[in-house]
């Protein structure tokens, strides 16, 4: 999700083998007058049936990419589930100062810059892998350095991942050498019930938006929304409408569209738009009340409260109350006991649910098999449609429509 106020300068630019999005962030909004480029990653484990799909390097990949956006007006920062373990090995080269000397006679030349002053880089995870060491190798050779364990305010010194198997650090925030200046904000948050990950929270320094008037109101009319409402008594004059724009309708439907993402997105906005315009006219109420989100969050004082699944008996509902409390003490202090607890309650909560999800559906099976020899009338109809109102649209109006289409004299 982006906010309303930067949807004007950052784009999707790439997206890789469906597991690496690079974003593109305008120098307009950048402190440093460069363009930013965001490659917000997800590679998979070795073991993935990921590479059966797509055979390819995907570090190779990555490098290729790094380069090509890394320039003399840009820079590039990766995030993400990188599923590398690097413990404390280094992502510069060590000892890579010039002489005193020749630092004097060439930096016009190399305009190189060491990383003697680089924080020292701590990690609670102490195991390595495969993809740990690509990593590093990785940061090696492009000047990318990892922000994790090495942020001011020690906040993002902490593990990433809780399995079954243990905890690691494999989600990352690498940004350029020189660029750990604008990471305002690096946090490894709590772990939640929703992720075996911990959400990184991440804020990079910006310049403060200036608005017009013009564009404060251009904004509030891009929050409005057009709601609409049937009334019966203007079908009649929408089914002309619709009659006559049917060409153009047609027209849209039967077009080539491109077999591509863009092309089906354009063909379905290009559709919807002209079939809006088409009945916004007798059916759209006045679409002067504005989304502001932030007026709805403080103004909102009551929470719809969503209903338990069938199968969720009150002894499953104890047993994630157990569960969330293992999680919130875990989150607390990260011990191996803490850990051992979390683990064995989650399970236990997770097989105690399936086994109800499973229960009900068998249930639920056996009911209709039950209803379908005893009541085969009822038990078709719960899977029949629901009948489509009756339009009571007159017959002639099919005629006239086919033969506007076919041009022939229909008896």
């Amino acid at each position: 999700m982006i906010k309303n106020c930067f949807t004007n300068f950052i784009k999707v630019v790439k997206v890789l083998h469906d597991t690496i999005i690079w974003l593109q962030v305008s120098k307009d909004v950048t402190i440093c007058g460069q363009d930013y480029y965001v490659g917000c990653v997800y590679l998979p484990p070795v073991s993935s049936n990921y590479y059966k799909m797509y055979e390819c390097d995907i570090f190779y990949e990555l490098i290729n990419c790094v380069e090509k956006y890394s320039t003399e007006s840009s820079k590039v920062f990766l995030l993400g589930d990188m599923n590398a373990r690097t413990a404390i090995g280094n992502d510069f080269i060590k000892h890579d100062s010039l002489y005193g000397s020749i630092f004097d006679d060439f930096n016009h030349i190399f305009n190189y810059m060491s990383d003697n002053n680089l924080p020292v880089r701590r990690n609670p995870d102490q195991g390595t892998n495969e993809y740990g060491t690509k990593l590093l190798n990785l940061c090696r050779s492009t000047g990318l350095r990892i922000v994790n364990g090495r942020h001011k305010d020690g906040t993002a010194n902490d593990f990433t991942f809780c399995g079954s198997r243990g905890m690691s650090v494999v989600d990352y925030l690498i940004v350029p050498f020189d660029y750990f200046h604008i990471v305002e904000q690096f946090i490894v948050s709590n772990f939640t019930s929703f992720s075996d990950h911990a959400p990184l929270h991440i804020r990079l320094q910006c310049k403060t938006l200036s608005y017009t008037h013009e564009q404060q109101n251009r904004n509030v009319s891009s929050s409005t929304f057009d709601s609409f409402r049937w009334n019966d008594d203007l079908k009649e004059q929408c089914y002309e409408s619709l009659i006559l724009n049917s060409g153009l309708l047609s027209q849209i439907v039967f077009c080539d569209a491109k077999k591509s993402q863009d092309g089906i997105d354009n063909y379905i906005e290009t559709f919807t738009t002209q079939l809006t315009d088409i009945v916004a006219p007798f059916f759209r109420i006045s679409s002067n009340k504005s989304i502001d989100s932030r007026a709805q969050r403080t103004s909102r004082k009551c929470v719809c409260k969503t209903t338990d699944k069938p199968w969720f008996n009150c002894e499953c509902r104890r047993l994630r109350h157990v569960y969330l409390s293992a999680l919130n003490m875990f989150n607390k202090n990260k011990i191996a006991e803490n850990h051992q607890r979390l683990i064995s309650t989650k399970r236990q909560y997770k097989v105690f649910e399936n086994k109800l999800k499973r229960q009900y559906k068998r249930q639920e099976g056996d009911m209709l098999e039950h209803l379908r020899k005893s009541d085969p009338k009822k038990f078709y109809r719960m899977f029949q449609k629901k009948r489509a109102n009756n339009t009571e649209v007159p017959f002639r109006h099919f005629l006239n429509i086919l033969k506007s289409y076919h041009q022939v004299t229909l008896q």
